[in-house]
């Protein structure tokens, strides 16, 4: 009896069972992150103000100097230079590297900061370099001949 195929023992009608698959979920869309572009180069920015009292800070009623030339220096050679408007500020948007950021009294001004800022400047960073000016005083005084 060893070959003789399976008896089905199972009576009655036969039963055919019909499941509905649901489709599956449509995918939901995974934002890709794109890849921002790495920035190139850096900033150097500031403001020339007046600085009324020579202190060397910018106080509170102190502002921007207009006409003071600022100019930007890789080494000994100058790259570029701008003259300062209204607000006193200036910008120079450079590759990475060393510089040396110059400004120029204006006629009639004296320093209270240093005329030059070395910089270190780092692709995709903005560095601070302010300058402070004050006005000269002009004394008259009487001149007295005998």
């Amino acid at each position: 009896h060893m070959n003789e195929p399976p008896v089905n023992t199972l009576k009655g009608p036969k039963v055919v069972f019909c499941y509905e698959l649901e489709p599956p979920p449509a995918p939901t869309p995974t934002p890709t992150a794109t890849a921002e572009p790495t920035p190139s180069t850096g900033t150097v920015s500031g403001i020339v103000w007046e600085d009324r009292n020579a202190n060397g800070q910018m106080d509170a009623g102190e502002t921007g100097l207009a006409g003071a030339e600022v100019s930007l220096w890789q080494s000994t050679t100058e790259v570029t230079s701008t003259v300062t408007g209204e607000s006193g500020m200036f910008s120079f948007v450079v590759m990475p590297g060393a510089y040396k950021i110059r400004e120029a009294d204006r006629g009639g001004y004296y320093s209270s900061t240093p005329n030059d800022l070395d910089v270190q400047v780092t692709a995709g960073s903005t560095v601070q370099a302010d300058f402070g000016d004050y006005p000269a005083i002009e004394m008259y005084l009487p001149v007295v001949t005998k």
